[in-house]
């Protein structure tokens, strides 16, 4: 921004009056969202704070019908906010503090709910007629989380305790899991999604490979051993922990998925490519496979062709034979080219490789400087530029013969396809830095290599 505003270009200036715009909006809505977290979170505990009070006081037969209808009232309101709840929490990101208010607001919802249900309807949760101590730092959501954050939200009232003085007991972990089915079951999502057409790619040019990429190797993740059921079990059955896990997989793999571009819209280059994530239901399935009963495996696949590496393969540039074919002109503004000369012979041992010289010539009145080229070819082919011969160019001077910058570039294309393949060029002319790309598919058919 500070380098569009001191320059005097009319588009610099426009772009930098449409930036400072962009970022003003930007700041609005963060500043609506806050006021809208604080607002809800705020809403509930009032919520929370009043149906607390009158559910600890209520006496069936003794507490009259208008405080019972507004007990219910306030409870059908409780009800409403747990989805609001969760799409807050959804919204929040990189706001660990906020985060943990959503959720401390949450599970205080989902306890008070659970006490209404039990003192005024005489519902069973989880097994147990009467609930648990509303206050605590335990939490319904942290312990699956594995977060250990403490209370921040407003004290309540104490809750009642059973007859005979005894204190009331602590629902135990399992029933905190089947507080967060109960929440996930409000936003519908234990419903069966549907499955998603894999769709295929109709060309290779979806996945590059960078000219300077190199292999990742991922390192395999170790399960923690799964912990042995109980030698009086009959059979195993589903743990409410195990259909956390699928509804937590499926909720981000949907958010992912809407955030992503279209498919055919991506471009990738390896160097940028990080290494695969496992999800908690892949860490899950890991840790329950290793303690399982071996099964026969499965047939294996026909194996690819392995890809041709152009690693070790090292041409200098004094011996090459340039050919009888036109070099092509790659790029040419701003008084600067890059040409493409294609060399006359293959490479003895690799006959599939097209050994290319760029030159790089400057005729611009000012030096240039920091220039740097980078290709990709689609992942059926494989392109390496060996190092430039310099990165800088003088200024032009007719009188004294133009100085040049030699690159030699390395082309395999084994399954002999149509070759297309797409630059990046950056440089510096006087103070202003120049980013630019484009596609080059004039070269020499394939069948005609090595005999240029």
């Amino acid at each position: 921004l500070a380098r569009l505003l001191k320059s005097s270009h009319p588009e610099d200036l426009r772009a930098a009056n449409k930036l400072i715009k962009e970022m003003v909006q930007e700041d609005q809505k963060r500043m609506e969202k806050i006021s809208k977290r604080v607002n809800a979170i705020e809403e509930v505990n009032n919520n929370v704070r009043l149906l607390t009070e009158m559910v600890t006081s209520y006496s069936k037969g003794e507490t009259t019908e208008s405080n019972e209808d507004l007990m219910k009232e306030l409870y059908q309101r409780c009800e409403r906010m747990r989805p609001m709840l969760f799409r807050l929490a959804s919204d929040t990101e990189d706001n660990d503090e906020a985060l943990a208010e959503i959720l401390q607001a949450n599970d205080n919802l989902t306890q008070v709910i659970n006490l209404y249900k039990q003192l005024v309807r005489g519902e069973e949760i989880n097994g147990e007629t009467v609930a648990g101590p509303l206050r605590g730092s335990t939490s319904a959501l942290l312990d699956l989380s594995g977060l250990d954050l403490p209370a921040t939200g407003p004290s309540y009232p104490a809750l009642p305790t059973l007859s005979g003085g005894s204190a009331v007991p602590v629902p135990d972990q399992a029933g905190s899991v089947s507080l967060l089915d109960d929440e996930l079951m409000s936003l519908g999502l234990n419903d069966p999604a549907p499955h998603p057409a894999q769709a295929g790619d109709s060309s290779g040019w979806n996945s590059f490979q960078s000219s300077d990429s190199t292999e990742l190797s991922i390192t395999p993740i170790t399960a923690t051993p799964p912990v042995k059921a109980e030698a009086g079990a009959s059979s195993p059955k589903p743990s409410p922990f195990t259909s956390g896990l699928d509804d937590l997989d499926l909720l981000g793999k949907t958010l992912l998925q809407q955030s992503l571009p279209p498919e055919s819209q991506q471009v990738r280059w390896e160097k940028q490519q990080p290494p695969p994530r496992l999800t908690l239901r892949d860490l899950q399935n890991r840790s329950s496979s290793a303690g399982s009963t071996a099964v026969p495996p499965r047939p294996p696949a026909t194996a690819l062709p392995q890809e041709i590496s152009l690693a070790n393969i090292t041409v200098p540039l004094e011996s090459i034979k340039p050919s009888s074919i036109l070099p092509v002109t790659v790029y040419d503004q701003h008084g600067f080219r890059v040409l493409f000369h294609f060399a006359k012979d293959a490479l003895p041992e690799r006959p599939d490789v097209l050994v290319v010289v760029i030159s790089m010539l400057s005729t611009a009145p000012q030096p240039i400087r920091n220039i740097v080229f980078q290709s990709a070819v689609p992942k059926v082919m494989k392109v390496k530029l060996q190092p430039p011969s310099g990165t800088e160019l003088p200024a032009f001077n007719p009188i004294v013969h133009p100085s040049a910058i030699t690159q030699v570039l390395l082309l395999a294309n084994p399954q002999k396809e149509k070759v297309r393949l797409r630059y990046k060029l950056t440089f510096t002319m006087g103070e202003q830095t120049y980013n630019e790309m484009g596609d080059v598919d004039q070269f020499p058919p394939p069948e005609s290599w090595g005999n240029l």
